[in-house]
């Protein structure tokens, strides 16, 4: 690999009943009592998920990224800081979901014809695998709590049907390779809200020599001024990708979230 990598989040649609394919999949599973079934976290996480598609878009904040190139022992030999105003259009049209990213640097990082960077769009919206819409590609199980689980959330492992149409994708010199990603989501059991969600390859992509893939992505509520409407948002997020000859890691904040306002002037002529 000698020309950068993107990694890009390309959300399409199916042509089959998803939430029958999702109780096919899950109405014989039983859990310990006490805990959520998988079909029930998969409901609430859905309508979770759903509220996030219609809220993302009304919030702008800043984002802060880190791009860093390391070399076989891990030590850092480039790096690239950008800060962006940033914002996520997340649109249901005609049974497709497409999400639209709006970035304006603040203070461009310098850059190197030479240094290959980690690329990546739709990051934020890692959550949106759990949409009723791409439920029925992936397996899911209930993870039990242990001792240092907190209370009131719970752990669902999840792991892509290998040849299903895949929500994620590698795009190499121009051609996308669907991801095969498995991982692991910390829900909220009476909200469904997803508090963390973390992902890897469920095998190396030996077509692509990419090696590792791992992401982690952080959500916390928020409240603007007197509303009473909770809205869940990124907040951190970190990326490791590894090919046979190259390792990068990128590190995402996003902070100054604020309802986005479009404001509009019009000046009519005065008549003579």
């Amino acid at each position: 690999m000698t020309h950068h990598m993107s990694l890009e989040r390309l959300w399409r649609t199916h042509p089959w009943c998803v939430m029958g394919a999702i109780f096919c999949l899950f109405s014989g599973s039983s859990v310990a009592q006490g805990v959520p079934s998988v079909a029930q976290l998969l409901n609430l996480t859905g309508n979770f998920v759903q509220q996030f598609v219609d809220r993302f878009g009304e919030v702008v904040c800043v984002e802060t990224v880190s791009q860093n190139t390391l070399n076989p022992k891990g030590k850092i030999i480039f790096k690239q800081d950008t800060t962006m105003d940033y914002q996520v259009q997340v649109e249901v049209k005609d049974n497709t979901l497409m999400v639209h990213e709006a970035v304006t640097p603040q203070r461009p990082g310098r850059k190197s014809k030479h240094v290959p960077l980690l690329v990546t769009e739709g990051f934020s919206t890692l959550l949106l695998i759990f949409h009723p819409m791409f439920q029925g590609d992936f397996e899911y199980t209930v993870i039990p709590p242990s001792g240092d689980s907190a209370p009131g959330v719970v752990a669902l492992h999840f792991q892509h049907v290998h040849g299903a149409p895949s929500p994620s994708v590698l795009r190499l010199r121009g051609q996308d390779y669907p991801l095969d990603l498995q991982g692991t989501a910390w829900i909220d059991e009476r909200s469904g809200a997803i508090e963390r969600i973390v992902t890897d390859l469920t095998a190396p992509m030996t077509e692509v020599g990419l090696r590792v893939f791992h992401s982690d992505v952080s959500y916390m509520p928020n409240r603007f001024g007197e509303s009473s409407r909770t809205f869940w948002l990124p907040v951190m997020a970190e990326m490791d990708a590894e090919s046979l000859h190259q390792h990068w890691q990128n590190f995402y904040r996003f902070t100054n979230y604020r309802l986005f306002s479009a404001k509009m002037e019009i000046e009519i002529p005065k008549k003579p």
